[in-house]
């Protein structure tokens, strides 16, 4: 078989050139704003370093016609298109910079709108009778995301760097690759764990003169890396109840040597006599005994991966502003780093921050919806034999709380290199492990976020969350204003102050079967660009916190120029509510329905002081 050699292309030589087609068997577009905004920071923290920035792999094969059948990486190639032709028409205004990129070099098979709306965006034309919301919708967004994280006069080092140092690797399959068979592989391997692979091997190789040691490091690692079940039912039903109790709910060891003992009248399945990397994997392999009581193992999803998580027992454990970034995860845990002392502290405390990660830290349950399941907090107990439940952590109100309050970070900071909450209630759990305060820690944690971090003008502090999670104990130390400056839409509002204000409104009593969900667009409930020729607002009542609210990007594409009476009328039959602060001005419309104009600069106004009073009651209690 002829297996082509990768091409290591800059932007400029990915997007310059080849012509590339996505199949139709692809799914649609769907990236959304925080995706951009992650791979925006990415490049803009690389910006001043010696060295390439790598956006990962795009998997190719060469069609007869010689275009680039696109098979893994669709999304990120969209995404350059669209970037490019906002970076070109909204922020250089057809600069000669962009003189190379003379089309977008990307067609959608059979999906005639996509390829359609991507073309009129480049030249900058009308893409109304279109409508490829997800596509539009980011455009619309690029401009936005790049202001609020590159100042305007680095914007030119920026693109340089963009251009011409961040790398993708273009992968061409062998012509007579089974493309079924690639897929079923591509759709069965799962998260890629090859970093932590080499880093178990790492640790494992330092205890390889204590085979009883090194055989349960592998077990303890292999059950923490499967990150989507409670970590007990990872283990055999021997080791599950000598390491957890016969209730499966305890964390008491006191190191790994007291695990050691605990685990002594197991006999050890396999002998480690070579540590090399493979040879270290395919010992440990399917010794943890897992699932033996058949659990459903599709029922939970984790909000982070387990590269993820390793990252934030290091912070816990270490107390350093390490960084949460997994592909520097071998960089971080350096070789000066791992000596066999830390080595053992690491895998104890990863076991037990990872049992107190599944107790208290949300996850999504697939059980009643299996399509996209509900965030919840639950612990397994054992109950007897071969039975077992989930249950809620803590009291019913408690733990609906926790789920709300987690949930309200998780949505506002989706990108696993911004869960620093995750790493604040990880590290108030190692010291209070029965989770007592908990719900009130993460409360202030967000008021903190409020007044220290998205209601300031200082949003470049690299070292806030550190100093928030390790110095300040999560508190917000300053003093709480007696009036609030809350930010326009014509400056950056960050998702968070919108989530925020409606976890405040669903405490307070507001819309109590509100759930968090993905959020990405910022809607104006009056709109910018009102039809049948409506009046066009003034922009300072326009763009006023009052006049926005935070909900998906497809329903603020589909109903963005209505009236806000249309809208309401719209939405009076939803079940769900996507805003609880959509949902307070709709009812505000309805009870001004017989009016001329049921919104309009009053409710604007009453609206953003209604906003201020919940968030000083907030702030203040």
């Amino acid at each position: 078989m002829n297996t082509p050699k990768p091409d290591m292309l800059s932007i400029k030589e990915l997007l310059g050139k080849d012509k590339y087609i996505i199949p139709m068997y692809q799914r649609n577009y769907a990236w959304e704003e925080s995706h951009l905004k992650q791979l925006v920071q990415d490049v803009w923290d690389c910006v001043d370093s010696e060295r390439h920035y790598y956006i990962g792999t795009l998997v190719v094969h060469i069609r007869k016609d010689g275009m680039f059948e696109t098979i893994d990486g669709q999304q990120r190639l969209t995404t350059l298109n669209i970037m490019m032709c906002a970076l070109k028409n909204e922020i250089y205004n057809n600069s000669s910079l962009f003189d190379w990129f003379g089309s977008v070099n990307i067609e959608y098979e059979f999906r005639e709108r996509s390829s359609k709306t991507l073309t009129a965006l480049y030249l900058h034309d009308s893409t109304a009778e279109l409508n490829d919301s997800s596509i539009e919708a980011m455009y619309d967004v690029v401009k936005r995301t790049i202001d609020s994280i590159v100042p305007e006069d680095s914007l030119d080092k920026f693109l340089d760097f963009f251009f011409n140092q961040v790398m993708i690797t273009r992968v061409v399959l062998p012509e007579d690759t089974d493309l079924n068979h690639y897929f079923e592989i591509m759709n069965s391997r799962g998260e890629q764990l090859e970093k932590p692979e080499i880093l178990k091997a790492r640790i494992m190789r330092l205890s390889k003169r204590d085979k009883r040691k090194c055989w349960l490091i592998g077990l303890i690692w292999d059950a923490c890396s499967d990150m989507d079940s409670h970590v007990q039912m990872n283990f055999s039903s021997d080791l599950r109840d000598a390491i957890f109790g016969k209730k499966w709910n305890e964390c008491n060891w006191t190191d790994l040597n007291d695990l050691i003992c605990r685990t002594q009248h197991i006999q050890i399945s396999q002998t480690f006599d070579d540590y090399s990397i493979l040879d270290v994997l395919k010992k440990t392999q399917n010794q943890s005994g897992k699932k033996t009581e058949n659990e459903n193992e599709d029922r939970f999803s984790s909000v982070v991966n387990f590269a993820n998580f390793l990252l934030q027992v290091l912070r816990v454990i270490k107390k350093q502003d390490i960084p949460l970034d997994d592909k520097r995860l071998i960089d971080i845990f350096t070789e000066e780093r791992i000596t066999e002392d830390f080595a053992d502290i690491f895998i104890s405390e990863m076991l037990r921050l990872r049992f107190l990660f599944d107790r208290f830290i949300i996850k999504r349950d697939f059980y009643e919806d299996r399509e996209n399941g509900k965030l919840s907090v639950k612990y397994l107990k054992h109950e007897k034999d071969t039975e077992y439940s989930y249950n809620l952590t803590i009291d019913d109100s408690t733990s609906k709380r926790i789920m709300m309050v987690e949930s309200m970070f998780h949505a506002s900071l989706p990108s696993q290199n911004y869960k620093h909450w995750l790493c604040a209630t990880l590290n108030y759990l190692y010291d209070n492990r029965d989770g007592k305060g908990l719900v009130e820690y993460l409360e202030k944690l967000g008021k903190a976020y409020m007044l220290g971090r998205f209601l300031t003008e200082d949003i470049t502090a690299d070292s806030f969350y550190y100093d928030l999670i390790f110095n300040k104990g999560g508190r917000y130390t300053g003093n709480i204003p007696s009036k609030l400056s809350l930010p326009t839409f014509t400056k950056h509002i960050d998702f968070f102050i919108f989530n925020y204000i409606d976890y405040c409104l669903w405490k307070e009593g507001r819309c109590p079967d509100f759930e968090f969900t993905s959020r990405s667009s910022i809607e104006h409930f009056y709109p910018q660009h009102p039809m049948d020729n409506f009046p066009t607002m003034d922009e300072e009542h326009l763009h006023n916190i009052g006049n926005l609210c935070l909900i998906s990007a497809s329903k603020n594409s589909k109903l963005s120029n209505y009236q806000p009476l249309s809208k309401t009328e719209h939405y009076k039959n939803s079940k769900k509510i996507d805003s609880v602060k959509q949902k307070i001005m709709m009812d505000v419309v309805n009870k001004n329905k017989n009016k001329e104009q049921p919104w309009w600069t009053e409710e604007v106004e009453e609206q953003a002081q209604y906003i201020q009073e919940v968030l000083l009651r907030s702030f203040n209690s």
